[in-house]
């Protein structure tokens, strides 16, 4: 029998293996082995220390350690080759330091090791999109999905439309008004121009320098297309004249297709946004809501209502190809108070506003579920620019680095997170500093 500490490892001489068993005929040696257990494995202490003013999660492999504020700590054997993953959500960025030093944490544990992570709010740079020669102004309008494509308004005393791709050209196509609706990688442009009646609008699509209107539904005065896919898939509206009320449609080349109402006679539906699969979001009234309410069309005359956040007026402004659907509503009967919202799964939630805030907006998002918009005092006054994702928002004014210019409303965002907005009567792009 082995004394503690130690085993038995065979027996030697005239036995062999872990069992003896002799017949005696005369003298006999056998030898007995016992070796010393081996150092039980040495176990370190990993602590994770996490910090900053961003937001973020971070999580070990093997599995031991998932920590999301202050310090937490694991026991790890000596030699484990121990991985961090550092998941910031996607207003923050993160950096590694301590034991670990850079954008990754990969190491063998050898003794006890601290690690510091910071997640901290992400922060831009600004790129002023300057102005065409004979105008004063310009505002940011819409961005394309990964090109950095950036079109917009410019003027002086009359709006007109601007094409940004590194500098800043006229778009107006001979026309003394336009609005651009969204531009495509390839050059695929629809928007709206102005008639002879004042305050009215065709839509259109142009490809290739020839441009094509779009047409109206029957009855039919004006129209506008209000957003496009990269797909070429135009959304808007139609105004049926004589006080009929108003027709969300969808184009597909320029014939117009209509999305459907939720009541019969006079009806109010437009449609505000539209993603890669064609579903289309805006609003429909309706009269158990005694005003009008977010919806998604989804095709065929099916209306989905998304509802308001308890006023008699819904919105939505954009859904993402994973039919995340952001708008805003007001937040109860006879008052003009205003809340940005994320639709999921068919509820609203509402995005709140800041301290010293009463209003918020959301008009844009990316397939990552970012958000942009603005908040302000007052709908009537000026906006200030917000990113936001289903969690928190926050204004971008002091989050970017190279202007002290009040951020106003952000108006669109990227794949790459992107965000268009206007600043001190110029159309910026806020690039984000990872």
């Amino acid at each position: 029998m082995a004394d503690a500490g130690h085993a038995f490892s065979g027996f030697g001489g005239a036995c062999s293996g872990m069992v003896c068993v002799l017949t005696l005929s005369g003298d006999t040696q056998v030898s007995a082995t016992f070796t010393p257990n081996p150092a039980p494995p040495r176990v370190f202490t990993v602590t994770v220390d996490v910090s900053g003013n961003g937001i973020g999660r971070v999580k070990s492999s093997p599995a031991g350690l998932d920590c999301k504020t202050g310090k937490c700590t694991a026991s790890f054997v000596e030699g484990t080759k121990l991985s961090l993953g550092a998941m910031p959500d996607p207003l923050s960025k993160t950096a590694f330091a301590g034991d670990c030093q850079g954008p990754d944490c990969e190491v063998t544990v050898a003794r006890d090791l601290a690690v510091h992570v910071a997640f901290d709010q992400l922060h831009y740079q600004a790129v002023d999109l300057g102005v065409v020669d004979g105008g004063w102004w310009s505002t940011g309008g819409f961005i394309t999905r990964r090109s950095r494509i950036v079109v917009g308004a410019w003027g002086g005393s009359n709006p007109r439309a601007f094409f940004w791709d590194g500098a800043m050209s006229d778009f107006n196509f001979g026309f003394a008004s336009v609005s651009i609706a969204g531009y495509a990688d390839g050059g695929l442009v629809a928007g709206n121009y102005a008639v002879t009646m004042p305050g009215t609008f065709r839509p259109f699509r142009l490809k290739d320098g020839v441009l094509r209107d779009l047409d109206l539904l029957p009855g039919g005065s004006n129209g506008m297309a209000t957003r496009m896919n990269s797909r070429g898939t135009v959304v808007g509206y139609v105004n049926i004249g004589y006080g009929a009320g108003c027709r969300a449609v969808m184009w597909h080349g320029t014939a117009p297709m209509d999305l459907g109402v939720l009541e019969i006679g006079v009806a109010l539906a437009s449609a505000w946004g539209v993603n890669e699969s064609d579903v289309a979001v805006g609003l429909a009234s309706a009269p158990h809501v005694a005003g009008y309410e977010a919806v998604i069309f989804r095709g065929n005359g099916v209306i989905q209502e998304l509802g308001t956040l308890g006023g008699l007026r819904g919105q939505a402004n954009a859904i993402n190809n994973h039919e995340l659907v952001v708008g805003v509503s007001d937040v109860q009967p006879q008052s003009d108070v205003m809340h940005g919202f994320f639709a999921v799964d068919g509820k609203l939630i509402d995005i709140g506003t800041p301290p010293g805030m009463t209003n918020s907006y959301l008009g844009a998002l990316n397939d990552v579920g970012v958000a942009v918009g603005g908040v302000g005092p007052d709908p009537r006054v000026g906006w200030r620019g917000i990113v936001a994702t289903r969690e928190r928002l926050v204004e971008l004014s002091g989050l970017v680095d190279n202007t002290s210019a009040t951020i106003g409303m952000a108006s669109d965002i990227d794949e790459a997170g992107n965000i268009v907005a206007t600043a001190a009567n110029r159309a910026v792009l806020l690039v984000p500093q990872r």
